[in-house]
């Protein structure tokens, strides 16, 4: 992988971790990019290790940038994450319900032929 795709997948995996609107989002990215670039011009021969090193794992950038988050932003992140999470749980069971009656009413309501009988009387007149 060359000193390009390295930086593209980077920046890629920091970014998707990070849980902000995306204006922030753009605005750290942007940063990151001009630092690693700026590291990049004072060491150009940098490899790869090195840029890591520097500026750390993903994981680690991600977790500095959720300290320095407000805690009520978290908090409203979180709750807005386990509503969506219950949300489609409910969403789920209900889809299983109404296929589960369909199919139960199929099975017990199997179509019954109906026989009627039709008698013809003739009569015959002298």
């Amino acid at each position: 992988m060359d000193k390009e795709d390295f930086l593209k997948s980077y920046l890629k995996e920091i970014g998707k971790q990070l849980p902000c609107s995306s204006k922030k989002k753009k605005r750290f990215m942007q940063e990151m990019t001009s630092n690693i670039e700026a590291f990049l011009l004072q060491n150009p021969e940098a490899n790869l290790s090195e840029i890591r090193d520097t500026f750390g794992e993903p994981e680690i950038i991600y977790t500095s940038y959720i300290q320095t988050l407000d805690y009520d932003f978290i908090k409203r992140k979180m709750t807005k994450a386990k509503y969506i999470k219950l949300s489609a749980t409910l969403l789920i069971i209900i889809i299983l319900f109404y296929f589960t009656y369909i199919f139960i009413g199929r099975i017990t309501n199997k179509p019954t032929e109906i026989i009627e009988q039709i008698t013809i009387e003739e009569t015959v007149s002298d």
